[in-house]
């Protein structure tokens, strides 16, 4: 069984569309949509906060530390170190 899509309070999400990269972390998630915060994303500000569809959250990769995480056994979309910021 696959657990929930749900998303903690300072996860990181990730972006990468047409050679460039946007980076979120996760503020809160209300199960219909998800509160993020800009870390890096071109045209937008640091610190920026915006609202995402639960759809558009899933089409983002999730940045996890494979060592820490327990959502699903650590199976998944995961890559690298959470980046500073």
């Amino acid at each position: 069984m696959l657990c929930d899509v749900m998303y903690k309070s300072g996860e990181i999400l990730r972006s990468t569309l047409l050679g460039t990269t946007a980076t979120y972390r996760v503020m809160r998630d209300d199960g219909d949509g998800v509160l993020v915060e800009v870390i890096d994303a071109p045209g937008l500000p640091q610190g920026f906060q915006m609202r995402l569809t639960a759809d558009a959250a899933r089409a983002l990769e999730r940045v996890v530390d494979k060592s820490t995480s327990t959502c699903c056994g650590g199976f998944g979309p995961a890559s690298g170190p959470i980046p500073d910021g």
